[in-house]
């Protein structure tokens, strides 16, 4: 797909090509204007970050390719004769750019003095592919013409020392270390995480990079197809842990999507959010709006003192945790009683607590009307 796309677009590049010389124009823009419109964009067919080897090695290639063929046109004895005008552009003309690029982004865009400097670094040399449209046109001078073709091979080389070095700057002065890549195991998957990117390799061997929320949108799909589905195998698990286990085990990383989506949402409206584009309820949400059905009014006093902490707990640490075998071993259940006794003197018998909880969770998925 990758292939067809670049073929097309270097057909069209080579059609408008005579256009392209009889202007300002550059052909490399309809490439730009390609991987816009093809990648983040509004069609966004292929998803590909900074870090991937593709990437990396087709812009090494474009770049090595487009100095080289300069670098062709540059002879030794002209460089010799005429190097004045470049020498002047690179010691004289970039410094000075570099100089006004670090002061507007400083005092107009608001940057510290070290990114300052560093978009600076990156934008002050000469842009060797874009320059090739004007070094490749006849009408401009011949003299221009040699000034940027020798100016825009030998300034990237000149720039980036100080690139890296106010890159090291920055990493440096930034708070925290940069995130790592985060590794799981998901049906004998390795699936690397990379900020909100996933990576694996799928069944042909190809290396797969898509959104984080892409990656569990497809993973719940192959499960439920609908919300629907969804909705009916949550409500009918007794436990939610189980479904919970059942879900990562598809492939949902709950730690990610918590952290990429947010961590007081409930794990079902993480996915009615991700996966179905449902607006999304917080815990404390779901449990005020439980509160409000008095709901606990058909309970002696102990019980209703259990399930409102268990409510509450419910909206500070999740569902899991009034799950558990020990949720009432641990403050303020010890406070009321031993959990035996509070099953008792609350719902009558174990049976008939774990019966309640079952009822409570109903209670907090209850969908509206």
């Amino acid at each position: 797909m990758l292939l067809m796309a670049f073929a097309i677009t270097l057909l069209i590049a080579v059609l408008v090509s005579r256009l392209a010389d009889r202007t300002i124009l550059s052909t490399a823009g309809i490439f730009l204007v390609a991987g816009f419109l093809l990648g983040t964009g509004p069609i966004g067919v292929f998803h590909l970050t900074p870090d991937d080897v593709l990437v990396y090695l087709l812009a090494t290639l474009a770049l090595f390719a487009t100095l080289y063929t300069d670098g062709m046109k540059v002879g030794w004895i002209q460089l010799r004769r005429a190097w004045q005008l470049p020498g002047r552009a690179l010691l004289l003309g970039m410094p000075l750019t570099f100089g006004i690029t670090a002061v507007f982004a400083h005092y107009i865009v608001g940057l510290d003095w070290v990114l300052a400097a560093l978009v600076a670094a990156v934008l002050s040399p000469t842009d060797p592919v874009f320059a090739a449209a004007l070094v490749g046109n006849k009408r401009v001078p011949r003299r221009l013409r040699y000034l940027l073709n020798v100016e825009s091979g030998l300034n990237d080389g000149l720039a980036l020392p100080f690139v890296v070095i106010f890159l090291s700057m920055a990493e440096g002065a930034a708070s925290g270390e940069p995130e790592p890549v985060r590794k799981y195991h998901v049906n004998g998957v390795d699936v690397k995480v990379i900020a909100e990117r996933v990576q694996y390799y799928d069944t042909d061997g190809k290396l797969v990079t898509e959104s984080f929320k892409d990656y569990t949108r497809k993973a719940l799909l192959k499960e439920f197809a609908t919300l629907d589905e969804f909705i009916k195998r949550w409500q009918s698990a007794e436990r939610k842990k189980a479904i919970i286990d059942e879900l990562e085990q598809a492939g949902v990383l709950w730690e990610v999507l918590q952290q990429e989506v947010g961590k007081e949402l409930d794990p079902f409206d993480l996915i009615c959010h991700v996966v179905y584009d449902q607006p999304p309820l917080t815990r404390r949400e779901r449990a005020e709006n439980v509160k409000k059905r008095n709901y606990f009014t058909k309970y002696n006093e102990t019980a209703q003192q259990v399930l409102a902490t268990l409510l509450d707990k419910y909206a500070d640490q999740g569902v899991t945790e009034i799950e558990a075998k020990e949720a009432l071993k641990v403050a303020p259940f010890t406070e009321l009683g031993r959990p035996l006794e509070l099953a008792k003197k609350g719902f009558g018998s174990p049976q008939a607590f774990e019966a309640a909880i079952t009822e409570l969770e109903a209670e907090i998925y209850r969908q509206p009307a």
